[in-house]
């Protein structure tokens, strides 16, 4: 479990550090705004996140739970903040498989926190609902959204689409099923809902910048 713990930081920190590398190829094409944007967007999911674990009661699930407040998780809310802001800084050599590859690393940090003990998955959506709030709130102060990839959007509702319904039948059949099967099952809905998130997120971005376009 530890080594486990280990990657989950890994991952997270290197998603970020593929947020940095894009931020470098858009201050080469002297566009600050998107980079204001991202840093913003990674820096107040950052805050939000320790000042709620910090603020928020936690509440009393039993002797076996967690003894100190684990939500939201830091490390999920880091490593999704990451990828929209990728998404956002829209490097040259970004494509759709390199956005998908991208939400799979978010996905596996939220599977890593659940499988290592380190988080609830209740803790996981939430991180995942805050940063997509946090990512609202930057495109309003920033009046029009930063410059999202140049794909089709229709592929990305598609894959949001499936992962929403996929997480939903799991969550059903947690509730429904045999006993043995709740823990697969939380873990396999929780890592679609967070794909489902990613990938709408991405769609979102996308309808919004072409609406605006003249």
């Amino acid at each position: 479990m530890l080594e486990v713990s280990r990657l989950r930081t890994t991952v997270a920190f290197g998603l970020v550090a593929v947020a940095g590398l894009a931020s470098v190829d858009t201050l080469a094409r002297r566009e600050w705004r998107p980079v204001a944007a991202a840093a913003a967007l990674v820096i107040a999911t950052m805050l939000a996140t320790e000042s709620l674990r910090r603020i928020l009661p936690r509440p009393y699930l039993g002797d076996f739970a967690y003894v100190e407040n684990t939500y939201p998780s830091g490390h999920a809310a880091l490593a999704f903040a990451a990828v929209i802001a990728v998404a956002w800084l829209r490097p040259p050599w970004l494509r759709p498989w390199v956005v998908m590859l991208l939400g799979a690393g978010v996905v596996f940090v939220g599977l890593a926190s659940l499988t290592s003990f380190a988080h609830r998955a209740s803790d996981i959506a939430g991180s995942v609902l805050l940063t997509a709030s946090l990512a609202a709130w930057v495109v309003v102060a920033g009046r029009e959204p930063p410059p999202p990839p140049a794909v089709h959007d229709r592929r990305w509702q598609v894959v949001a689409g499936v992962a929403i319904v996929l997480a939903a039948a799991c969550a059903m059949a947690a509730a429904l099923g045999p006993a043995a099967w709740v823990g697969q099952l939380l873990r396999t809905g929780t890592a679609a809902a967070v794909l489902g998130a990613v990938t709408l997120v991405v769609s979102l971005h996308l309808r919004l910048r072409q609406r605006r376009r003249p």
